[in-house]
């Protein structure tokens, strides 16, 4: 009973860092903040984390490892190569609109510079579906994919700003809509002309 006590109040504070990283940041976040959001005692998070730092890796560490689970080849990532990328670029933007250890590794990696962090959970299995992409011809003749990764990086960005700043550009709009916007305007200039077969922005 105490254990699983333990396990639930670390659960509780880790999520409850998660929300309280996204939305200040590392520096403007404090273990106060943590423990009114969490409803636990200061010696329950020390307990758990020796410090804000540590704290912070644990999150960054958890919403690194959903985000991989989430494109994987056989969560978003599967499938044939340019739906793939379609499909991971949703699954990213879905996972930062309601995710708060997702959101909170995404900004503390970006607030500390290390775009190998949250990037690295992705990037790879990104890069991945474009080669694919290539090999299986949906790219059009001259588009290369490198170039590809780097568009949808840049979409993935875009969603990234949208979801911690909590604020769609377009109001109304959800950012995985002006994604499948994005992505029918951008299809038509890496897809070749006849398309690709099933493709769904």
């Amino acid at each position: 009973m105490i254990q699983q006590r333990a396990v639930q109040t670390r659960r509780r504070v880790l999520r409850a860092g998660a929300a309280e990283f996204a939305r200040r940041g590392y520096a403007a976040t404090t273990l106060t903040h943590i423990t009114r959001t969490a409803g636990v005692t200061m010696g329950a998070i020390t307990f758990h984390f020796a410090s804000k730092r540590a704290l912070a890796d644990a999150v960054c560490a958890q919403g690194r490892r959903i985000t991989r689970e989430a494109v994987a080849p056989g969560g978003g990532g599967a499938g044939r190569g340019l739906q793939a990328v379609v499909d991971i670029t949703h699954a990213l933007v879905v996972l930062l609109g309601e995710d708060d250890l997702v959101r909170a590794a995404s900004r503390l990696g970006g607030e500390a510079g290390d775009r190998n962090g949250w990037y690295g959970a992705w990037l790879p299995h990104l890069h991945a579906a474009c080669v694919r992409a290539d090999r299986e011809g949906a790219l059009r003749a001259g588009v290369d994919p490198a170039t590809v990764t780097v568009l949808a990086v840049g979409l993935v960005a875009a969603a990234e700003t949208a979801a911690l700043q909590a604020a769609c550009a377009q109001a109304g709009t959800t950012t995985a809509a002006q994604l499948t916007r994005a992505w029918r305007a951008l299809l038509g200039a890496v897809a070749p002309p006849d398309g690709v077969p099933g493709l769904s922005p």
